[in-house]
């Protein structure tokens, strides 16, 4: 699952991350969060209904979409 980066501020006692992870955790999904799109610059964007390889790994992180 991958989660936007907010420019919501985080309260006292509760991050982001933990909020995510308190909503999401127990889906047993993969979760990559902090991800460069949405409402937040750079505001990439992903296309709903293109397919989407991901890699998370070191320092390379990629999202490359296709359309069928």
């Amino acid at each position: 699952m991958l989660i936007g980066r907010t420019g919501a501020p985080e309260r006292a006692g509760l991050t982001q991350d933990d909020a995510i992870l308190g909503a999401l955790g127990s889906l047993d999904v993969p979760i990559v969060a902090d991800v460069d799109f949405g409402h937040v610059p750079p505001g990439n964007v992903l296309v709903n209904g293109s397919l989407a390889h991901v890699v998370v790994d070191g320092e390379r992180h990629e999202i490359r979409q296709t359309f069928v």
